[in-house]
């Protein structure tokens, strides 16, 4: 059979004669694992396109009762076959509890030969490798395998850990890639890291300020968030935090949730940062160490010329303040923070625990506390205080024009039942944010009304935006119920009474 110039032309191509680079990129919006999977064994080209963007991001969840079914093999690929351990960009792991308890009766392993090779190379002198070798022999030992598979991921971006509560290995392991230390020193890893999750597993708060310490030197890290990291008051801060320079650490933004720290500490972990942007802070329950909002205050000044995102709150459940120990004063004024554009604030943070002072003076708290050139506003929390924050509020919308030219947004989270308390003081202010054409929102917040039975529980998400998504946490701590918009520029359906009506119901969730 002849074919002619003409008839080639249509005939449809092979999928092989499409660019590698076209195929990767169809490839990069796969998302099932098990499709690559099955790409990636369909044929030899297809191997060497799908393999990248099936170890890109790899997410393990263990079980209680085989915690390293799939870490220690996969250890040992990664020791075995660098070309694939530089693919992975993002690494997740939960379920990393006690596991060490857990091989009671498996505690003798034969070492694979990667391991023994990878301890070998990392161990000081033979003392350290002799332990590091025991360890290696428990089966379900998740810390001290995974401190030999994390610094062979040399271009490893997120890394997103659930920490044993017997942790110590990966530290370790950090601390030296950040300090430039043996094997490091010759061979250094973990470069490229840009963003590390640390939660601590337990219902219990675990690890130490210091605990974080090996973060904070990471040579590339931008972001960190913690998550249920906490201790009992020492007195004095971290040794470990004693021997970070100020300035010495690149991290930009720093997120902490359900969290806390004793204000030496928490003033170290601040000060350490060259440029701070963006600050997060949800303080944990429980007395485990003293809290002190003006001290925090004043040790956020340290980056009064380069914060533009604030967060200061405390845990979705509410407060656990210990009156005879935490200072809750109110903290001073903000109105200096030459760079802070949004604020997201409990109402706690700026008016104190228990609103006190004259009349005048409580009505321009928000005046006299945030920066003339705020753009976004959110307060947190407003249960204890709702007439109060009500009319420093309405003081706020008011010099919009004159002081606050730039403020965009408005919102406030408050229970449904403080509202209806006194509902057209609310109602006054939707209409006075719609007059100044200002983006405002009264937001329901039931998680305030403690003995409710919810209904639905979400994972919350990260950042100041809430838009870096991890694996949930273990520990179930990182959720709350669905906040829902009570009303946006438009009027409430109240009547002009003193006892006034129910609100409409709800609006959408945000």
């Amino acid at each position: 059979m002849i074919t002619t110039r003409s008839q080639t032309k249509n005939m449809p191509a092979s999928i092989h004669s499409i660019p590698v680079e076209t195929l990767s990129h169809i490839f990069g919006f796969i998302e099932d694992v098990k499709t690559l999977r099955n790409a990636a064994f369909s044929s030899r080209n297809f191997h060497k396109i799908a393999i990248p963007h099936l170890y890109s991001k790899l997410e393990l969840q263990t079980s209680w009762n085989a915690p390293c079914k799939e870490l220690r093999p996969l250890t040992c690929v990664l020791l075995e076959k660098p070309d694939v351990a530089r693919h992975i960009r993002h690494f997740a792991i939960r379920g990393a509890s006690t596991s060490r308890f857990y091989s009671a009766n498996n505690n003798n392993l034969e070492v694979e030969p990667q391991l023994r090779d990878a301890i070998t190379a990392s161990a000081r002198n033979e003392e350290e490798k002799k332990l590091w070798m025991e360890r290696a022999r428990e089966a379900d030992d998740i810390d001290c395998i995974l401190s030999l598979a994390l610094p062979a991921m040399r271009n490893l971006r997120i890394l997103d850990l659930e920490i044993p509560e017997l942790q110590g290995y990966v530290l370790r392991q950090l601390l030296r890639v950040g300090k430039d230390e043996h094997p490091y020193d010759k061979d250094p890893t973990l470069q490229h890291l840009e963003s590390f999750f640390i939660s601590h597993r337990d219902e219990k708060y675990g690890m130490t300020s210091g605990d974080i310490v090996p973060a904070l030197l990471l040579p590339g890290l931008k972001h960190l968030y913690l998550h249920r990291v906490g201790e009992y008051d020492k007195g004095d801060h971290a040794e470990e935090l004693k021997e970070i320079s100020k300035r010495a650490s690149p991290i930009t933004s720093i997120v902490m949730r359900n969290c806390k720290f004793s204000s030496s500490d928490m003033d170290s972990i601040l000060k350490s940062c060259k440029v701070l942007t963006s600050f997060c802070y949800e303080m944990g329950v429980g007395p485990f160490c003293r809290a002190s909002l003006p001290a925090l205050r004043e040790s956020l000044e340290f980056h009064k010329d380069t914060l533009q995102d604030l967060w200061l709150d405390f845990t979705t459940f509410g407060s656990h303040w210990m009156n005879d120990v935490d200072d809750t004063r109110a903290m001073r004024s903000f109105a200096n923070f030459s760079a802070l554009k949004r604020v997201k604030i409990a109402m706690v943070y700026l008016f104190g625990e228990y609103p006190e002072g004259e009349i005048e003076y409580l009505q321009n708290v928000l005046v006299d506390k945030l920066p003339p050139q705020i753009e976004y506003v959110r307060i947190l929390h407003c249960e204890d205080g709702s007439a109060v924050i009500a009319e420093a509020l309405d003081m706020l919308i008011v010099q919009k024009e004159s002081k606050f030219q730039n403020l965009k947004k408005l919102s406030i989270e408050i229970s449904q039942i403080c509202v209806d308390t006194d509902p057209l003081a609310f109602k006054r202010l939707v209409e006075r944010a719609k007059n100044e054409e200002l983006d405002f929102a009264i937001i329901n917040n039931p998680s305030e009304l403690n003995d409710t039975v919810y209904e639905q529980l979400i994972e919350r998400k990260w950042g100041f935006d809430e838009d870096m998504e991890f694996m949930p946490c273990g520990s179930q701590r990182n959720m709350r119920p669905p906040l829902q918009t009570k009303a946006r520029k438009e009027e409430l359906d109240y009547e002009d009474t003193t006892e006034g009506n129910s609100m409409d119901e709800f609006g959408g969730e945000i």
